[in-house]
């Protein structure tokens, strides 16, 4: 991953997403691109007739300023781009990560991070792409990925998804390991089934990453994979988007109190 992209539109919020995709970056020794969407969606045709080219140049000094500072605190290639556009910010964001490795976002609460997984046209942009996003908390210091926490259902799905997982894994060297939950009424044919998948998978992967497997039994899905990535102090959740009755369970509206517990690490969203 030689290239990442942190949209921002300026808030604290964007501003920890930059500090934290600057380290990333730092870490990975990936360039940088900051990115502001100017929206004209809003604004009467006089408006955007008159201010959408002093609203772009304002925005890329700021973001040439802020490039500037990134460059030299943290000793990276750091570039700033703008766009206007009188449709979706998201689309417009979707459309310039086609050209990058990774997508570093900030977010600032449960809402947003429930909108993105159940509808909002970031969601459904991403979605389509095969560019994986990091999603950063309001909040959320950096620290380097030494464990991550994949949840996947493979026993159900006869598949496990790990070419992105693999690739940034490699690129952070960090252990990886893949979470299996099972419902508490697990069989024991089930069990075993599990076990022989992780053992087909480990001898798989075993010399190209650190690799574990685990299986907690449980009930309630989201608090589950929360208390464990807390409990093994995991410094990041992986999800899998082509696994969408997971993330609809995770990521169910009567459950946001809980996502919002989880959105105090940062999550990683990739694509098989």
């Amino acid at each position: 991953m030689k290239k990442i992209l942190c949209p921002t539109d300026f808030s604290e919020t964007a501003n920890n997403a930059i500090t934290y995709a600057a380290k990333l970056a730092q870490k990975m020794k990936a360039q940088l691109t900051l990115f502001n969407v100017q929206s004209l969606a809003d604004l009467t045709p006089e408006e955007a007739f008159w201010g959408e080219s002093l609203n772009a140049a304002a925005a890329a000094a700021r973001l040439e300023e802020l490039c500037e500072e990134v460059s030299k605190v943290f000793k990276i290639s750091c570039y700033g781009d703008v766009a206007t556009s009188v449709t979706s910010v998201n689309k417009i964001i979707g459309t310039k990560a086609s050209g990058y490795d990774l997508i570093v976002m900030g977010t600032n609460g449960p809402d947003e991070l429930f909108q993105f997984f159940l509808g909002s046209n970031t969601y459904q942009v991403i979605k389509k792409s095969t560019v994986p996003l990091m999603l950063i908390p309001e909040g959320c210091g950096y620290s380097d990925i030494q464990f991550i926490v994949y949840a996947f259902d493979y026993w159900r799905n006869d598949r496990l998804p790990m070419t992105q997982i693999i690739q940034i894994s490699k690129a952070l060297g960090s252990e990886l390991l893949v979470l299996q939950v099972m419902e508490e009424s697990y069989s024991h044919k089930a069990e075993l089934e599990v076990k022989e998948a992780q053992k087909i998978m480990l001898d798989l992967y075993k010399d190209q990453i650190s690799l574990r497997f685990d299986t907690i039994y449980a009930s309630e899905l989201i608090e589950s994979v929360h208390d464990y990535v807390l409990r093994n102090n995991a410094d990041l959740l992986a999800l899998c988007t082509e696994h969408h009755r997971f993330i609809q369970q995770v990521f169910h509206k009567s459950v946001v109190k809980a996502v919002s517990k989880i959105a105090t690490y940062p999550v990683f969203v990739f694509h098989a």
